[in-house]
């Protein structure tokens, strides 16, 4: 089980000159912790101690393994060409998964497990106020990247992670409460100073469901106006001044915030017709970048190719239906 916190407490740091550094050619600290993590897994799964009740896959884990065993062999056959990294992301997926099946017995293991996602998560966040608050004055309109390298990857995780820390706040008491609080805030902050308006608008929708889903929604929505209330003037003005500029023009002769804007729009664009010409098995993993600009070419005027920004969008194009 400790493997498994380890290698969850590694995962926001791949960018780290030290935690991600390479132990062997390609070989790095959270891979090994990775393979020790599926040895002890697959071990428990086949033979649980004794007193222990057999694991088994969940349904929905049986089909992401179909799928990511589909994807393996259509990597092999069917698509001329596969990127590495979408691949490797996958593999790292199916370890996970087996990891978490094997190891995770019990409530007590998997509110373990949390916390260290929370953990990791606010440790990550610190690398963002270190970077905001040091270089803010020296860079106009500078945004931190963090342990992840890009603010847009740690608001992503952050958001995934924020319902965690709401949870743990809600079901913990005592001085554990004030502990996941704090983590919860840390982290909340980390995609305030990331300056992203997706994280901000991710974390508005987490904050909207939490309150709908509260025993006491009223004053839940009370409470997080208030809390609203008070981090929005803590926002950096460099948020607020790109807020202003969210407007989507049709020239395509654009630069800045206009010309991010504008991308936010034809980049998705391009995945709806890269499905619409491959519904069943996509264009292939990896493949959307290299592709957004061959099925939308208006992106040649745009400073060319680029990712989907929509999560949704880049798997239904690069995977199809399957």
């Amino acid at each position: 089980m400790i493997a498994l916190w380890l290698m969850i407490f590694l995962i926001p740091f791949q960018n780290h000159p030290l935690l991600s550094a390479s132990i062997g050619p390609k070989f790095t600290p959270i891979k090994a912790l990775g393979i020790i993590a599926l040895m002890l897994a697959i071990s428990s799964l086949l033979s649980p101690k004794k007193g222990e009740t057999k694991s088994g896959i969940l349904p929905e884990g049986v089909l992401f393994l179909v799928f990511a065993g589909s994807q393996f062999l259509l990597a092999a056959i069917w698509y001329p060409k596969v990127g590495d990294d979408p691949m490797r992301s996958l593999f790292s997926f199916v370890v996970f998964l087996l990891a978490v099946m094997g190891l995770v017995k019990n409530i007590a293991d998997l509110r373990m497990v949390l916390w260290a996602c929370l953990i990791a998560m606010a440790w990550s966040s610190t690398y963002m106020f270190k970077e905001y608050f040091t270089l803010r004055h020296v860079f106009n309109g500078f945004r931190p990247r963090g342990s992840f390298g890009d603010s847009n990857y740690y608001c992503i995780a952050a958001v995934v992670v924020i319902p965690v820390g709401m949870a743990l706040t809600a079901v913990t008491k005592g001085w554990r409460r004030w502990v996941a609080a704090a983590l919860l805030a840390a982290v909340v902050g980390g995609v305030m100073v990331a300056q992203s308006r997706g994280g901000i608008l991710g974390v508005l929708i987490v904050a909207g469901l939490a309150a709908l889903n509260s025993k006491r929604p009223i004053l839940t929505g009370i409470g997080i106006c208030l809390a609203l209330g008070i981090a929005a003037p803590m926002m950096p003005d460099n948020f607020w001044e790109r807020m202003k500029k969210t407007e989507i023009k049709e020239d395509t002769k654009v630069s800045g915030d206009d010309l991010s804007n504008k991308r936010r729009i034809e980049l998705p664009r391009s995945g709806v017709l890269m499905w619409q010409a491959n519904p069943i098995l996509g264009v292939g993993p990896g493949n959307y970048k290299e592709n957004s600009a061959v099925y939308n070419p208006i992106l040649w005027e745009l400073n060319g190719p680029g990712i989907a920004h929509n999560t949704f969008v880049e798997i239904i194009a690069e995977h199809g239906i399957w």
